[in-house]
C-alpha cells in the first residue's frame, strides 16, 4: 500500500510540473504573438503615413485626405496594442482573469473608434455636400452632432456589454420604453428639430434673406434647432416654430434676379383721345429714364375710374433689395411727375363739392 501511494504522489507531482511548464509556454507564446503583431502593424502604419499622406496632400480633393485621417486614427498605437493583445490571448489563453480584461479593453477602444468613424463620416458629408458654410448651417450641425453622438455612444455601450457577457435584453427594453416616454414628452421639440434639419437640406433661405411668411415680411436673423427668427421691415422680431415654417409658403425675395412692381395712375376723363393713345409711350419713357435699374415692361389703359382714366404701369427692377426698390420707386414717381407736366397732362385729385343753400327770410 505504501508503494502504491508513493507512485500516486509521484504522478501528481509530474502532472503539476507539466501543467506549470505548459502555462509558462503559453505565456511565452502569447508574448511572442503580441510583440510580433504590434511590430508588424505599427511598421505598416508608419509606412502608410510616410508614403500615402504626402501623396494626398498634393491633390485638391478633400475626400482622400479624410480617408487617410480615418485610417491613421483607426490604427493608433493604443488600438494596435489592444488588438495585438486580444489576438494573442485568443490564441494562447492566460487565464479567466486576464482574457476578459483584455477583450473588454479592446472592444471598448473598437467601439469608440467605430463611433468616431461614423460620426466623422456623416459630419464630413453634411459639411461638404449638404450644409452651406454659414452661421445657421454651423449651428444646426453642432446640434445635430450632439444628437448623433448620444445615439452612437448608447449603441456602443450596449455593444460592449453584450460582448463581455452581460444580458442586455432588459437594458434595451428599458431604453426603448424610456425613449418612447421621452419622445412623447418632447414631441413638439423633436418635430421642430426634424423640421430644422429638413429646412437645412431644402435650403429655402439663409440668414440675411428677405422673405415673406404668413403675411409677414422681414430679414432672416437666426435659424435654430427649434425656431427661426425674422426681423420685420418695421423693426419688430417675429419668431416662427420650425414645424410651422416648414409647411408654409415662403417667398424668398433675395433669390430673385429681378422683381416686378406695379403703379396705377389716373388721368382726367376729358383728356383728348390722341393724348390718351400717347399716354403708354409717355409713361414708358418716364420709367426707363428714371433709373438704369428700372425697365417698363407693360403700360396699358386698365379701367374707367369714377373720376379718371386709369392706366397701369408694370416695371422691373434689377435688384432683390427692398431698400433699392424704394429708392427706384421714388425716382420713377419723380420722373412721371415731371413727364406728365411736360406733356400738359392732368392727373386730377378726388374733389368734393359742397353746395350750401342760404335761405332768405
Amino acid at each position: 500500500m505504501a508503494d502504491k501511494s508513493g507512485m500516486v504522489q509521484e504522478e501528481l507531482l509530474e502532472l503539476l510540473h507539466e501543467l506549470h511548464d505548459e502555462a509558462e509556454y503559453h505565456v511565452y507564446y502569447c508574448a511572442v504573438v503580441f510583440v510580433f503583431l504590434s511590430v508588424v502593424l505599427y511598421s505598416i502604419r508608419m509606412a502608410f503615413i510616410k508614403v500615402v499622406i504626402p501623396a494626398t496632400k498634393k491633390t485638391d480633393n478633400e475626400v482622400d485626405d479624410f480617408m487617410v485621417d480615418m485610417v491613421v486614427k483607426w490604427t493608433s498605437p493604443a488600438a494596435i496594442v489592444l488588438f495585438s493583445g486580444w489576438t494573442a490571448t485568443s490564441i494562447y489563453s492566460l487565464g479567466d482573469a486576464i482574457d476578459p480584461t483584455v477583450k473588454f479593453a479592446f472592444l471598448a477602444v473598437l467601439a469608440v473608434q467605430a463611433v468616431g468613424l461614423v460620426e466623422s463620416t456623416i459630419i464630413f458629408l453634411l459639411e461638404n455636400y449638404v450644409v452651406e458654410d454659414t452661421m445657421e448651417g454651423k449651428n444646426l450641425l453642432h446640434n445635430f452632432r450632439r444628437v448623433l453622438q448620444a445615439v452612437l455612444y448608447s449603441g456602443a455601450v450596449v455593444f460592449i456589454l453584450d460582448n463581455v457577457g452581460f444580458d442586455v435584453s432588459s437594458l434595451i427594453a428599458s431604453m426603448g420604453i424610456g425613449g418612447i416616454a421621452i419622445a412623447l414628452a418632447v414631441q413638439n421639440i423633436l418635430t421642430d428639430a426634424f423640421a430644422s434639419f429638413c429646412m437645412l437640406l431644402d435650403r429655402q433661405f439663409e440668414i440675411g434673406d428677405l422673405v415673406s411668411v404668413h403675411g409677414h415680411v422681414g430679414h432672416v436673423e437666426h435659424i435654430g434647432f427649434k425656431s427661426t427668427r425674422l426681423r420685420a421691415l418695421t423693426g419688430e422680431r417675429i419668431v416662427f416654430a420650425n414645424q410651422n415654417l416648414l409647411g408654409a409658403d415662403v417667398l424668398n425675395y433675395k433669390r430673385a434676379e429681378v422683381m416686378n412692381r406695379t403703379i396705377t395712375l389716373g388721368f382726367d376723363v376729358n383728356t383728348p383721345d390722341d393724348r390718351v393713345r400717347a399716354i403708354p409711350d409717355i409713361l414708358t419713357e418716364a420709367v426707363n429714364r428714371a433709373d438704369p435699374r428700372a425697365k417698363a415692361t407693360q403700360v396699358w389703359f386698365k379701367d374707367f375710374g369714377t373720376y379718371t382714366l386709369d392706366f397701369e404701369v408694370r416695371y422691373q427692377v434689377k435688384s432683390n433689395s427692398n431698400e433699392v426698390h424704394r429708392e427706384v420707386l421714388g425716382k420713377i414717381n419723380t420722373s412721371i411727375n415731371e413727364k406728365v407736366k411736360e406733356e400738359n397732362l392732368v392727373m386730377p385729385f378726388k374733389t368734393k363739392v359742397v353746395v350750401q343753400q342760404i335761405s332768405r327770410e
